[in-house]
């Protein structure tokens, strides 16, 4: 039988906060991920902590891309908070943001534009296919969405004729991208990748002479991720080779010519 007691440790945290976090209706893994960071921080009488994917996974039972995922999606709302790495309950509520901006409410209490019932966000899988052919699902300011439309600006950059007859017509990009958005959708949430390393990997691979004509959909880029960051951490590393040998030759050239002076 378990006998938990005060004196073997506890979490002091303000009584206005815990009823704050009451009237949050979060999705199950966001509140495990949250209790998690809460135990590592305030459990430890620390307000912030350096917390693993790793560290989380094993407290919460969670795969490591849905414990990422869950705490993408609390540091979008402000509950979370990094600060030099490391994370943290925001105490703040105030600054909290609760609800969601896509069409799709994480609160349930919100009403969905094919009628008038609210949706929460774990329903049933037929249900949420139906709304994704029906409606737009990413909002241009999401972060999958704006990733995708990093990708297609940067291919029509060097070919403005790409997917010509897809783009043309009303609403013809928004289409488009909204096809495209969900393979940045699985990068993120299921891969477990950082938004900010994507960014970087569809930069690198549209300025790549040989990956700029190999990667023309997010579904190539997804297909593709792990051995593009590997040669993006090879060119890096080679530039910074080359960088270090030009800058030790010019040192023995001035060593030399001082000498001869």
């Amino acid at each position: 039988m378990a006998n938990p007691q005060v004196e073997n440790g506890h979490v002091r945290l303000a009584t206005e906060v815990v009823e704050a976090l009451a009237r949050v209706n979060l999705s199950a893994y966001e509140w495990r991920v949250l209790w998690a960071v809460i135990r590592r921080t305030y459990g430890w009488r620390k307000k912030t902590d350096f917390i693993s994917l790793l560290q989380i996974s094993a407290m919460t039972g969670i795969a490591k891309p849905h414990a990422c995922y869950a705490k993408r999606r609390l540091l979008k709302k402000h509950i979370l908070y990094e600060d030099a790495g490391k994370l943290g309950l925001q105490k703040d509520y105030e600054q909290w943001t609760i609800t969601d901006s896509g069409n799709v409410t994480d609160l349930g209490n919100g009403v969905t534009d094919l009628g008038n019932k609210s949706l929460p966000i774990q329903a049933p899988q037929k249900i949420r296919k139906i709304l994704i052919q029906k409606q737009y699902i990413f909002r241009p300011n999401s972060d999958e969405f704006r990733l995708a439309e990093l990708l297609l600006d940067l291919i029509l950059q060097r070919s403005p004729n790409f997917q010509k007859g897809k783009l043309k017509g009303k609403n013809g990009k928004e289409k488009l991208l909204q096809k495209w958005v969900a393979d940045i959708d699985k990068l993120i949430r299921i891969d477990g990748r950082e938004p900010k390393h994507i960014e970087k990997v569809i930069r690198w691979c549209q300025a790549d002479p040989f990956w700029q004509n190999n990667i023309l959909s997010t579904e190539k880029l997804r297909k593709q991720f792990d051995q593009l960051e590997l040669k993006m951490k090879g060119t890096q590393s080679d530039h910074r080779n080359k960088t270090r040998d030009r800058d030790f030759a010019g040192q023995r050239s001035s060593v030399g010519h001082t000498i001869e002076m």
